[in-house]
């Protein structure tokens, strides 16, 4: 899902009809339809009442209509704020799947002088891009460090330790009639492709509720993430800070077993002033438990 077909859909909501927004997007009607259907597909659920006079939005395409607008908004002020010339680059690789906008907006805030640049991409991109020097540091989780082991100019510094949490769609565990049924029911919803982080979710699951889930449902982003979980298509674990604070969804802590280390990464033979004046910032700051 990228933003140019995420304006097709909202031109389809805002006109009610397929045709007319093929024609304001420039596309055919019949490209128009296959992405509202791919789009149908991905989430498993209908967005789009069909009638021989255009469309409406069902329940859930009202709720990914809004989720939507926000997305786009968020886009725009992000593209804005990526745009501003500063001759000061810091280079900074994020998955897009942690909120720890906090601490950057407070460092930006501190440094002023400093042009802090984020580039989104893949666990695999990211660290690439930092091992070939096209990135100064990356934020990732503590999980990769035996990846980039082989690289001696690569050290890392703790950032944020998140506490996860269970969470479900709203009124899901009362519909259920338990945590436990809940879980083994719905599938885990999750931007991972890693099995052994399924395996290790499910066997700590298994030691604190005696059960765990079966499938599960891969988000390729963490917007995709919090959209299947308004959508009702499972259940995720995260980290409070990636909960959208203005949902209804219900969340239970996991305890110690789960703990997320989020870590800065960055390469010594690509040290400029600004990361320099990052890694200062952290080490004066600590940890922050999230």
């Amino acid at each position: 899902m990228d933003i140019q077909k995420l304006d097709y859909f909202l031109t389809a909501a805002d006109t009610g009809n397929f045709t007319q927004a093929a024609d304001q997007c420039r596309i055919a009607q019949t490209t128009m339809s296959k992405y509202i259907a791919q789009l149908e597909s991905e989430f498993n659920c209908k967005l789009f009442y069909r009638t021989n006079k255009g469309c409406d939005l069902t329940d859930q395409g009202q709720i990914f209509y809004e989720k939507a607008l926000a997305m786009k908004k968020d886009y725009a002020n992000l593209v804005a704020a990526l745009k501003q010339d500063h001759s000061r680059d810091l280079n900074l690789g994020l998955d897009g799947s942690h909120f720890y906008v906090s601490l950057f907006t407070d460092f930006q805030t501190a440094y002023r002088d400093v042009n802090l640049k984020a580039a989104f991409g893949s666990e695999k991109e990211l660290v690439s891009d930092l091992v070939h020097q096209r990135l100064h540091a990356i934020v990732m989780p503590d999980n990769i460090s035996e990846k980039v082991r082989a690289y001696p100019e690569i050290r890392s510094i703790d950032i944020l330790k998140a506490l996860d949490y269970l969470v479900f769609p709203p009124n899901t565990v009362r519909h259920f009639g338990s945590i436990e049924k809940a879980i083994e029911s719905l599938p885990l919803i999750t931007k991972s492709v890693d099995e052994e982080y399924y395996e290790y979710c499910r066997t700590n699951l298994h030691k604190k509720y005696g059960t765990t889930f079966h499938d599960v449902r891969v988000a390729r982003s963490q917007d995709v993430q919090t959209m299947m979980l308004a959508l009702s298509q499972g259940f995720a674990i995260l980290p409070l800070s990636e909960v959208d604070a203005d949902s209804d969804f219900e969340c239970f802590p996991l305890g110690e077993e789960f703990v997320e280390m989020l870590q800065l990464f960055y390469s010594t033979k690509y040290m400029n002033d600004p990361l320099r004046k990052l890694i200062e910032f952290i080490n004066q700051h600590g940890i922050v438990t999230c």
